[in-house]
């Protein structure tokens, strides 16, 4: 994020999200600019790939935590953050080099300190991925984001 008081608002933390270099590379966007909730798409190309030439499974597993970050933006306060405190991956099938994958997150139970979430990814409306997702809740001051002390997401 270029300006720290960016993650006060749901559209800063928004943009902030699609202005980390790891999500530009990938070429990763908003299924939907007027709709945040609606997830990110991922087109599989040679960036994402592992060896075996299939989406990398390191990559499924960040989206998916980034899909439900954005489940939660929703209910964060201002100068609220939230930070993955677990986080549970299954690959359940492999996804080739020219797929287009939408990763959607959506909250289960969101508490006052803690929220559990689960994101799942699919290729054509077939599951491909599920993660079961807790993020802790915190309260970050301005001054702390603008002395560089956001915690790690």
């Amino acid at each position: 994020m270029t300006d720290p008081s960016q993650f006060l608002s749901a559209e800063g933390r928004i943009s902030g999200l699609l202005e980390i270099p790891l999500h530009q590379f990938l070429g990763v966007r908003l299924a939907s600019a007027s709709d945040p909730s609606a997830g990110l798409l991922l087109e599989v190309s040679e960036a994402s790939l592992n060896q075996a030439r299939l989406l990398h499974g390191g990559i499924v597993t960040a989206l998916l935590d980034v899909a439900s970050y954005l489940a939660l933006v929703p209910s964060l306060a201002v100068g609220e953050h939230a930070v993955t405190h677990d986080i549970s991956v299954q690959l359940l099938r492999p996804v080739s080099p020219g797929a287009r994958v939408l990763f959607q997150g959506r909250a289960l139970r969101v508490g006052r300190r803690v929220a559990f979430l689960r994101a799942e990814a699919r290729v054509n409306g077939t599951e491909v991925a599920a993660a079961q997702v807790t993020k802790a809740r915190l309260q970050v001051s301005l001054d702390a984001a603008e002395a560089g002390r956001l915690p790690a997401g």
